[in-house]
């Protein structure tokens, strides 16, 4: 998508992430979400200092997509580390979050993401993406089947006070 720029997030952006994060994650699920439990989940994932502590881990890398105006369309957050069990190959690194804003569903920011979370993998020798997603997030999975990601397993996700399981998908890089 030739209108977005890709740019890494840095420490100094972590109010912007903060709210970017916060907006994109309730426009994804609030319409399937407890109204006080989404309020409780925001508050406690979605805080400035919370973006700031994620910017500074080495372990993290997020990147935006922004519009030609500045502003971000969406963006990406890797996470390396462990992974859990069901996930089997080299050097796995996490897709731990990938949002549009709502103005651009619809328009590739999602693509144009993937397409440098990929990037990034291979540069880094990651023989795998990994990633949890909502089995009830049905775009989010029809997105991730047709780019190719197969279902691997479960992992628990916290959801303010409850757990889940979301699914597992898999890309070999």
């Amino acid at each position: 998508m030739t209108e977005l720029t890709l740019r890494l997030v840095a420490p100094a952006d972590a109010a912007t992430y903060a709210r970017v994060a916060r907006d994109t994650f309730r426009d994804a699920y609030a319409a399937l979400s407890d109204p006080a439990m989404m309020a409780q989940h925001l508050r406690m994932n979605f805080g400035e200092e919370q973006q700031r502590a994620e910017l500074l881990d080495p372990a993290n890398t997020v990147y935006t997509a922004l519009a030609p105006d500045g502003e971000w369309a969406g963006f990406a957050a890797l996470r390396t580390g462990e992974a859990p069990a069901c996930v089997l190959g080299i050097a796995p690194l996490q897709l731990a979050r990938l949002y549009s804003q709502r103005a651009w569903y619809g328009r590739g920011v999602g693509d144009f993401l993937l397409d440098a979370v990929l990037d990034h993998a291979r540069r880094g020798g990651h023989g795998l993406v990994w990633l949890q997603v909502w089995e009830l997030n049905a775009r989010a999975r029809r997105f991730y089947a047709r780019r190719g990601f197969t279902q691997v397993g479960t992992h628990p996700y916290r959801f303010a006070d409850q757990w889940e399981d979301d699914l597992v998908l898999v890309l070999r890089t």
